[in-house]
């Protein structure tokens, strides 16, 4: 089985076939990851954050209220009451098996473009641009890849290891909430923990 692990619960897979068409339209993406922390955000808040018009935001924000990640919240007492306020309450990741979904109508198609979709983010995460501006705030950050030997037992443990260091972290990150304390930033990350592509293993050290 072939399996894309970003979080510990998996639906079935026609759900997940579902949860991934939605998503595959790059300003969903970017505006789940903007309200991720679970915290309500005016249609205006959640256009600056993405950078895209607020007409467009509220199109896809009602797209991802149909497919069950958003839903219209309440404005919190002494916020602006006057323009609608959503919130993603729930969302910790999607895990799906990528062998289940391909053998359902229309599957290929939607994986190729939710990956085209995330390929296109993880260039911009790489990218000089974002290590720059990293360096000017002076906060800390990574930035890494490379190839590692593991045995099967090691690859599994770390695995559990990091999807339990997402949850606490995305645990921590919702905590804050609605807070707008300056003292808080924006963290942006992707992570990929995969087998060689073609099933080779890297060469050992020359002797």
């Amino acid at each position: 089985m072939t399996e894309l692990r970003l979080a510990s619960d998996q639906p079935a897979p026609e759900r997940a076939l579902e949860l991934l068409r939605v998503l595959s339209q790059p300003v969903r993406t970017k505006i789940l990851r903007a309200m991720v922390n679970g915290q309500a955000m005016r249609v205006s808040d959640v256009a600056a954050a993405v950078g895209e018009a607020p007409n467009s935001v509220s199109y896809h924000l009602r797209q991802l209220e149909r497919a069950g990640i958003a839903r219209h919240a309440d404005p919190a007492p002494g916020r602006d009451g006057r323009e609608t306020w959503w919130v993603v309450p729930h969302w910790k990741g999607l895990s799906f098996d990528i062998a289940a979904l391909r053998a359902l109508p229309g599957g290929d198609a939607v994986l190729h473009a939710f990956d085209e979709s995330e390929a296109e983010s993880i260039l911009d995460l790489f990218s000089l641009a974002r290590s720059e501006a990293a360096d000017r705030t002076g906060w800390p950050g990574i930035r890494a890849d490379g190839p590692l030997l593991f045995t099967r037992e090691e690859a599994d443990a770390l695995v559990e290891q990091l999807v339990g260091l997402i949850n606490r972290a995305t645990e921590i990150s919702r905590g804050h909430g609605a807070n707008q304390d300056s003292g808080l930033r924006r963290y942006d990350y992707r992570l990929a923990f995969l087998p060689a592509a073609d099933g080779t293993e890297p060469a050992g050290p020359s002797r």
